[in-house]
């Protein structure tokens, strides 16, 4: 009897404790569950996310993520003037370093209300360059460039305050002035931005050389004037005892150009036609942005023109050198008697684009009229009639100036962004140059963008309405969230399972013991029983 008691406590006890465990995976798988709609909630909300690029051009490009710096440092980019991040009281918000300059310069955080001197100005330019913001020879130009006490404040005008001179020159007269007034480009910088395309490509041998007419250049260095007086420098890119099947190489010639307009090679043109062209003048700098956006349409979009066949690789080669001269893309290819490719070459004239350059440039300013005598595009030279090629066309060019156009450039930007620090004030935000920082603050309307109308005020503003700032999927963004989800709900699948099964063995146990309580407690009922009926009789 006393065992059978004891027997029957040890069951309940260990049925109690099974039960007790159940319980908590039911909890454990509960919590699983609980957290599987977190992600799937956290997922299906990334699905929303987007990010803000800024499209200058207006292409529809989304390669420039909306950056601090891209606001507030001078370039093409931003028209050399200044596109100020500011808070809900008007303030601009200033990196820690551009913080660090206005309190060198004096300027308190609530601004001074008005204009100041020169020598605050001065001041301003010379603790940007304690800071590295700029750069010394930057400064000393900058300061060589008398003061704009009214841009941004009732002016656009970056020229105001300097004296620009003009002469009016042939294309003879346009090139001497290049020669004088402009940076040339590296000619190694050009070949790697083409050769570290096909460096990697399987079994693509030789490389790319740049050729003046048909012989190979010895320059390390390019300059404008270079590529108007040489009627052909271009970039050849061979592929030697290697196959390409089914029109390969014709996609390794967009290859190439592609490859090729990334190295900055239209930024570089403009910049230095801008350097001798550029006047101030509205209309002027409506045309070279324009030859600018064109010459780069024109670049991407140049497509192989013409493929010739041989059966001698040392023709391909000359081939190759001599139609470049006719085209801005071109390739050519030797076939052997089984119709398979060797010897590729692929020719891009950087000459022709510079003409091309120019030409835009002329029609724009000539109102881009249907019946203009100038064209250019991708087919032969003797189809395009470039402008270069008329020397009576004449260019209006800068002369007399005692500071460099670019100087004149960066002192209206820091004139600008200096105006609006003392007549509007400005705070310090380090975090603002992490571009998911500053995305979270224009989107939840605790930063605007504020940037300067035709009547040359600042107006404060949502970034919605600006018009080169445009918010697009972020697709790397939901990629990384897919990822995660699907890692995450890996893991918890592979948790439940083991839930399940360990919670399925608990059952069993939990059943097996249920039938032997019965067992047992039925047995002692009937010894009960027994033992009673003895003992009245």
């Amino acid at each position: 009897m006393g065992l059978g008691q004891a027997r029957l406590l040890t069951i309940t006890s260990r049925k109690a404790d099974c039960e007790y465990r159940s319980m908590l995976l039911s909890h454990q798988k509960l919590s699983l569950s609980r957290g599987m709609t977190d992600i799937s909630n956290e997922y299906q909300n990334s699905l929303n996310q987007t990010k803000l690029i800024y499209d200058y051009y207006g292409t529809g490009d989304q390669s420039n993520p909306l950056t601090y710096g891209l606001l507030m440092t001078p370039s093409a980019l931003n028209d050399y003037m200044p596109t100020l991040i500011t808070d809900p009281s008007g303030r601009t918000v200033l990196d820690s370093k551009m913080a660090a300059a206005a309190r060198a310069a004096g300027i308190p955080q609530e601004g001074i209300g008005g204009l100041p001197s020169d020598i605050m100005r001065n001041s301003f330019v010379t603790a940007l360059a304690g800071q590295g913001v700029i750069t010394g020879a930057q400064r000393d130009g900058i300061l060589d460039v008398p003061y704009n006490q009214t841009i941004g404040v009732g002016s656009t005008d970056i020229m105001s305050g300097m004296t620009v001179n003009t002469t009016v020159g042939n294309i003879d007269a346009l090139i001497e002035a290049l020669k004088f007034n402009t940076e040339s480009i590296s000619v190694d910088g050009l070949l790697n931005s083409v050769n570290s395309t096909y460096a990697t490509e399987s079994g693509t041998h030789g490389g790319a050389k740049i050729y003046g007419s048909s012989e190979e250049l010895e320059e390390t260095q390019l300059s404008l004037a270079d590529l108007l007086t040489n009627d052909s420098i271009k970039i050849v890119l061979s592929s030697q005892d290697h196959k390409y099947y089914d029109g390969g190489w014709k996609e390794a010639c967009s290859s190439m150009v592609e490859s090729f307009s990334n190295s900055g090679i239209v930024e570089w043109l403009a910049s230095q036609f801008g350097t001798v062209l550029d006047t101030g003048d509205a209309g002027i700098k409506a045309a070279l942005a324009y030859a600018t956006s064109q010459t780069s349409l024109l670049l991407s979009s140049a497509a192989v023109q013409e493929e010739s066949s041989h059966k001698t690789d040392s023709k391909v080669e000359k081939e190759c050198k001599n139609r470049t001269n006719d085209y801005l893309g071109i390739y050519v290819r030797e076939n052997d008697s089984g119709g398979k490719d060797y010897n590729d070459y692929a020719g891009l004239n950087i000459s022709n684009l510079s003409n091309a350059f120019l030409t835009y440039f002329a029609n724009f300013c000539n109102g881009i009229a249907n019946d203009s005598p100038y064209s250019a595009d991708k087919g032969k030279t003797n189809l395009n009639n470039y402008v270069t090629n008329d020397s009576t066309y004449l260019y209006t060019l800068l002369s007399g100036v005692s500071f460099s156009t670019e100087s004149a450039k960066l002192s209206g930007f820091y004139d600008a962004l200096f105006n609006q620090l003392c007549t509007r004030g400005w705070t310090e935000n380090n975090n603002v140059t992490d571009k998911e920082y500053l995305q979270n603050m224009f989107q939840n309307g605790m930063m605007f963008i504020t940037d300067i109308k035709d009547d040359g005020y600042y107006y404060q503003g949502n970034y919605a309405t600006n018009t080169y700032i445009k918010e697009v999927t972020d697709a790397t963004a939901i990629a990384k969230a897919e990822a995660k989800y699907n890692t995450e709900k890996q893991k918890i699948s592979h948790k439940e399972q083991i839930l399940d099964l360990q919670m399925k063995n608990l059952d069993t146990e939990i059943s097996a013991l249920t039938t032997e309580y019965d067992t047992v407690k039925t047995a002692l009922t009937k010894n009960l029983e027994r033992t009673i009926k003895r003992y009245q009789a």
